[in-house]
Formats: C-alpha cells, structure tokens, sequence
C-alpha cells in the first residue's frame, strides 16, 4: 500500500508544482480589461452565464466525455496526425468519430486531425467537440514552421468544423484549467520571448468561433503573481494566483516552489471585473478542493475539515475530525484530492506505514474507504475517474500494451511496445462503495489500429 501512496502523492507534488509555472500575455484586437476591482454582489441582477469547467487545472485529458459517451484523441505512428475514436456507452464500443465505412487517414473523414504535433486534448462542453492542439514552442534561432497552436469547434459528430489559430509566439498556458459559459470557451493564452525565452504576462481570453476570433478579456503581470484558472462559480471564474518573494528569484525553481503563497480571486465574465478574496495561504499549509464557490480544506497536521465560502468570506468547520468513523485512528497527513463528482471528492490518509483512500459525501458526511485498485508495473494504481455522465462514471481501471508503430528523429520507422489506458464504465454508487462491477468496452479498435501501423 506504502507504493500506491507513494505513486500518488508523486503526481500531486508535480500537478501542484506545474500550477507554479509562467505565463504571458496576448496582444489581440479586442480591448482588455485594466487592473479594476469589482465586488461579487454587483452583478445578481443581470442574466447568469452557464458557467462550468471545460478541462481541470493540471491536467493534459486525453479523453473526454458526456452523457452520451467519450472522445479520445489517437496518435498516428508514421505522421503528425490523429483520429478521433468515441466510446459509445449505448454499444459499449470503440468506435470511428467517423460516417465512412472505411475511415481514410485524410480529411475526407471527419474524425481526422491533420496535426496533433505537442499534444491534442479532447473537450466535450456547451453541446459540442473541441480538440486544444498545443504546437510547437516558438523558440530562438529556430525556423518556426508548420504546427501552430490552434482550437477546433465541431458538433458532436465532429461535423461542422470551426478553427482558431494562435498567432505565431502565443502559446496556451501549461496546466491552466479552461471554462465554458454554455456558448464559448475561458482560457489563458500565454505571449512567448524568443530572444530572452521567457513569459512574463498572461491573458484571460474568450472564444468566439462564429467570429474567427479570440477576445482578449483581461491581461495579468505574471512576474508578479502567476494565474490559473481552477474552478467557476455562477458569474464567472475561479482563479489560483501564486507569487514568491522577491530575494529568491534567481534561486532554483524547488526552492521557489517551497515559499510560494497563494490566494483565490473571483473574476465576473458578466461585467469582466476581478476582485479579491480572503482565501490564502503559503505552501504546504493546506489541500483543498472546489464545489463552486465554496472551497473545502484541511491544514497541514490536522484532521479538521472546513469550507470557506468565496463570496461572503465565512469560514466554518465542517467536522472536527474528517477521519471519524473509520479505521484511521491517527494520521501523519490528510490530503484532499482531485474534482467534486457526483457530490463526494476524495482524499487520501498517510499514515505511519501505510496509505489508504477514501470518499467524503458532502450531503451527509459520510466516508468510506477507496478499495478499486489495478496493477501497473509491480505496483498498484487506483481507480480513477476521468468523467461523469447522469448515471455512470467513467474510469480509467487498467492499462494494456499495443505494439505500435513510431517515427525516429531521422524518419526511419521503428516498433515499440505502448501502454494505452483502459477504460469501462461503473455505476456511481458502485464506485464509491468499491464494487468493481465495471461495465467493459469492446475496444479491439485499438488493435486494429497498432496492428495497422497507425
């Protein structure tokens, strides 16, 4: 159990070590908003947005999914393109995004991706199919050709395919969450310097595919305090601003990491105003996760649970003992975990010699433990959601190895083992109370595909 714990707390230590990064600003045609400080009460009257978050902070999805099933985004071997498969979760297959019989490796098929080169995310917001193509990184005395950073918007079917290009030097900011309004996407584009290689502003800009356009909202100085977007509420987004003082900005970046402070500030996508909140602390102080606008949170050392609400600024205590109840009587750390589904989130209990997961509700305050685990390398990963539909989560509860096609640096092909994730669905209270009755795809696709050379 020591070697689950270990692996996990790994990912968190480089999620939250990602979130302390830079960023830049972007230059658009729209005006952007100055540094004005709006009240979160200012705007009750006026119509809501419908405000989600499109893609969690920290995280590159390689699939994404909705009600009616899931996109996930395949690299080609032998070139820079890609195919978008679907889960169907009626049939439980793995399909073509495609109405070809055949499906064709050129735009003919509408699953296809011309350039996936650094990285395609999958988005399945506001009723359709977005694809984020990260792109090559501008840099020095490099001739920047082909592969820009661009945004697709399709139907669910991927028909109807809409396109924006970065312009040459903006990149999207690393390990930014991104939000959507039941129209366009929120994200944070970032302005990259060539000749000195660094970012030093970063932009809130807003989509707009009808147009051809990305509107720039509002620019942040992030050599003073870096910005992340990590959560929306009714009005607007939820923002993770993280500074450092100013005696350790020539000191490497783990020394960095170790005297950042954070704070939480609100920003209104309905009158574009920003505006501080009293949720701060410094590094190692706390975890946290998000339910709208209320953040539940334990300190470091303790086994309190609290909830602080953003838009009034109170603070109370949820339980004196999150940990109450179960077979946990002492703990070295209580870590919160992850994104709120179904109203549970997740956290994880490290104690002396062993890890352990569990669930809170937060209707009830009931905890039960996590027990879904599956094997990778001698280890043993945890059963994790990666979506949630009105009745099913869908869980990455495996991983399988293709033998798969790859081009060299020099353009010679060779073959190498890849281990692909595996998905299944499970019903919601079967997951939280550690029933593994997954409900499996058909995903010989995959096969299909490495078998193919693609």
């Amino acid at each position: 159990m020591k070697l689950k714990l270990t692996l996990f707390l790994l990912s968190v230590c480089l999620l939250f070590s990602a979130c302390g990064g830079q960023s830049a600003s972007f230059p658009d045609n729209s005006s952007a908003s100055s540094e004005w400080q709006g009240t979160p009460n200012a705007v009750e009257s006026q119509t809501q947005p419908e405000m989600q978050m499109a893609m969690p902070a920290g995280s590159l999805p390689m699939i994404a999914g909705n009600n009616e099933g899931a996109y996930y985004i395949w690299a080609n071997g032998q070139d820079p393109s890609g195919l978008t498969l679907y889960y169907d979760y009626a049939s439980r297959q793995l399909i073509h995004l495609s109405n070809q019989v055949l499906p064709t490796n050129d735009e003919e098929n509408p699953g296809w991706i011309e350039d996936i080169f650094g990285g395609a995310a999958p988005i399945a917001v506001n009723g359709k199919f977005y694809v984020l193509k990260y792109g090559k990184a501008p840099l020095p005395k490099i001739q920047y050709e082909g592969s820009p950073s661009i945004l697709l918007e399709m139907e669910p079917n991927a028909a109807n395919r809409k396109r924006l290009t970065l312009p040459s030097g903006m990149l999207f900011k690393s390990y930014s969450g991104i939000a959507a309004d039941g129209t366009d996407l929120y994200l944070l584009l970032a302005a990259f310097d060539s000749s000195t290689l660094q970012i030093t502003e970063a932009s809130l800009c807003r989509t707009d595919f009808d147009q051809g356009k990305i509107n720039t909202l509002y620019d942040f100085d992030i050599q003073k305090k870096d910005v992340t977007i990590i959560g929306v509420y009714p009005q607007g987004l939820i923002l993770q601003r993280s500074s450092f003082p100013s005696e350790y900005s020539n000191a490497d970046i783990t020394e960095q990491i170790e005297h950042l402070s954070y704070q939480i500030q609100l920003y209104s996508v309905v009158d574009n105003s920003l505006f501080d909140t009293d949720f701060c602390w410094d590094q190692g102080d706390l975890s946290f996760v998000l339910d709208g606008s209320t953040v539940y949170f334990v300190r470091s050392g303790e086994t309190t649970l609290r909830k602080y609400d953003l838009l009034n600024g109170k603070e109370t205590v949820v339980t004196e003992n999150i940990l109450q109840g179960t077979d946990c009587a002492q703990a070295d750390s209580v870590i919160l975990t992850g994104e709120v589904y179904d109203e549970h989130f997740q956290f994880v209990v490290e104690g002396q010699e062993t890890g352990t997961y569990y669930s809170y509700a937060i209707s009830d305050g009931t905890v039960l433990p996590l027990k879904l685990f599956y094997p990778y390398m001698g280890a043993e990963l945890p059963v994790t959601i990666v979506s949630e539909s009105e009745e099913y989560f869908l869980v990455n509860n495996g991983m399988k190895t293709l033998r798969r096609t790859a081009s060299g640096t020099d353009g010679t092909f060779y073959t190498m083992d890849s281990n692909e994730r595996q998905y299944a669905l499970i019903k919601k209270d079967d997951y939280w109370n550690s029933l593994p009755h997954y409900l499996e795809f058909n995903d010989s696709l995959l096969e299909e595909l490495a078998a193919s050379g693609r």
